[in-house]
């Protein structure tokens, strides 16, 4: 079953290994935060989004980490098109290092990830 595209952004670095500098998809359109931002919690989070019954999860990750150091859900639009969200997600903040905001829909049926838009940020005061 194929849904709507979700790009993953890439980089080939000098010792021809890849970096991963984000992904996006055009039902979740994220304005905050942006790519490189500095964030302290909570982080606050906005754009626009087009999700089954509208809603989307969010999670803060740490570079390297397997598991969340945040987590929430923010409803935007529905089925019916994009409509504006701008929510506030806690998490435990470490005060340094880098790390992503990870905006997620997941599938109806099996709780699957559906599309995501991943924000690459850092971490800081």
């Amino acid at each position: 079953l194929a849904g709507p595209p979700t790009t993953v952004l890439v980089r080939q670095l000098s010792d021809d290994s890849w970096w991963v500098l984000g992904a996006s998809t055009d039902s979740i359109r994220v304005e905050a935060p942006q790519s490189g931002d500095t964030v302290s919690d909570p982080v606050s989070v906005s754009g626009q989004s087009s999700a089954f019954e509208g809603t989307v999860g969010v999670e803060v990750y740490r570079h390297g980490a397997a598991k969340p150091i945040g987590k929430g859900f923010f409803t935007g639009g529905g089925d019916v098109g994009l409509g504006p969200f701008s929510d506030t997600v806690a998490f435990a903040n470490p005060g340094s290092g880098r790390g992503v905001v990870l905006f997620v829909e997941e599938r109806a049926e099996n709780g699957t990830t559906w599309v995501a838009s991943a924000v690459p940020v850092g971490f800081g005061g």
